[in-house]
């Protein structure tokens, strides 16, 4: 068995490696064909640097489809850093090579771009599986393993961006969401596959699927005061103290269905995955002294790195509105981790996920997208508070033990 995956291996690297020369000859090619019309769809001088150096470091890098085991740590560290920036920039590379391959038949065939941009998508998806298998199922390390499929979830979306160079759609404004068109489609799609291929590596790790089925030791007057405290963030634009127990304005985000379903896809079901799945079901195989203990910890740091992703929204919102929401989305994290992990499923983790962005945040109305008034800093503190205390109960008590035994046991395949 040894054997046959060296062999495979080996024959992976080929691949992987015979894909990085193609992609070379086609930037090559392209910028002696003409230089100009290809340095502008480069963007920038850094893109240019990325899409040329991360084929020729696969390329020249000896064995780059192994795992930095056994090595003296610096020869480690190096080995670690090239595998991680195969990984975070690979897929938007290859995506780039095949739409700059396939230009020419939009621009001088004059092709319809559609089934040349579904075609480059396809292409691109398929060329993946050797990467996928090389640089994310081949590592063995458990730290790596969060870093290496964060790094593949974070920065994959971007390979819509090079589906640009053909006449794709890639501004996300509201009204390319207005119906169901090839671009949301696509737009699904690509989100799909990425949601897939996670599972796929992640089951190739050792862990199981989501689930639907709820544990059967789950008591559903803990799992309801859990929900209402989610859903206590709903409340947050009551105004006032005074308001808050009977002014429930809760406001759906206006538009059409197609734009609702892309909200959920490509933030609740995308975040969720991350931290929920990827991230969480890794931290649960952690070994500590105590069962209680392991769980507090995975439900600490997936909800710290929860809240430190959304430090992003900086650059759209204030310093004291992005703040408030990693606080908040702190403590967010922490009660839906601890759902996920009594109920033993993700799903009602998205649902309220969901319910929170669509009908808590909507773009007018949200103490994330204004500088936040003294009430919306006090109660999204409050609530944040609340859902750490409800969560920490529910995790130290030892009836509701059964439950979390229960999803221990069924992360492993």
């Amino acid at each position: 068995m040894e054997i046959s995956a060296a062999n495979n291996d080996h024959s992976l690297s080929l691949i992987f490696k015979l894909q990085c020369t193609l992609i070379v000859i086609i930037f090559g090619g392209s910028l002696l064909v003409n230089f100009q019309n290809t340095l502008d769809q480069f963007g920038s001088l850094t893109s240019v640097m990325i899409i040329a150096l991360v084929p020729l470091i696969g390329i020249l890098t000896p064995n780059v489809g192994q795992p930095a085991v056994q090595l003296p740590l610096l020869q480690k560290a190096i080995k670690n850093t090239i595998r991680l920036v195969i990984t975070a920039l690979y897929p938007f590379v290859l995506f780039f090579g095949i739409c700059l391959l396939f230009l020419p038949l939009v621009t001088q065939a004059h092709i319809s771009k559609m089934p040349i941009i579904y075609l480059a998508f396809l292409l691109g998806a398929g060329g993946l599986i050797p990467y996928l298998k090389l640089f994310l199922i081949n590592e063995t390390g458990s730290i790596t393993r969060m870093i290496f499929i964060f790094a593949y979830l974070f920065f994959s979306p971007y390979i819509l961006n090079q589906l640009g160079i053909l006449g794709f759609n890639t501004s996300y404004s509201f009204g390319i969401w207005i119906t169901f068109n090839s671009t949301s489609l696509l737009t699904i799609l690509s989100y799909l596959f990425l949601f897939i291929t996670n599972g796929y590596v992640m089951h190739r790790w050792g862990f199981s699927l989501p689930r639907l089925k709820i544990n059967s030791t789950v008591n559903y007057g803990w799992l309801s005061l859990t929900v209402a405290l989610v859903l206590l963030e709903l409340n947050s634009s009551a105004g006032s103290w005074h308001n808050v127990f009977y002014h429930f304005d809760w406001q759906l985000v206006s538009g059409p269905l197609a734009y609702f379903i892309m909200i959920i896809v490509t933030v609740c079901c995308y975040e969720e995955l991350i931290f929920r799945y990827s991230f969480f079901w890794q931290l649960l195989r952690f070994k500590h002294t105590s069962p209680r203990i392991q769980q507090f910890w995975a439900i600490l740091i997936s909800s710290l790195l929860f809240g430190l992703w959304h430090a992003q929204n900086i650059f759209d919102q204030s310093l004291l509105a992005t703040l408030l929401q990693m606080v908040s989305a702190i403590g967010t994290g922490f009660i839906l981790a601890t759902i996920s992990l009594y109920t033993g499923t993700i799903w009602i983790a998205i649902i309220l996920h969901s319910l929170t962005d669509l009908a808590g945040a909507p773009a007018v109305t949200s103490a994330f997208s204004q500088t936040p008034s003294a009430f919306e800093i006090e109660y999204m503190l409050l609530a944040a508070v609340l859902e750490i205390g409800v969560s920490l109960i529910l995790l130290l008590g030892k009836k509701r033990q059964a439950a979390f035994k229960q999803t221990m046991a069924r992360i492993r395949i």
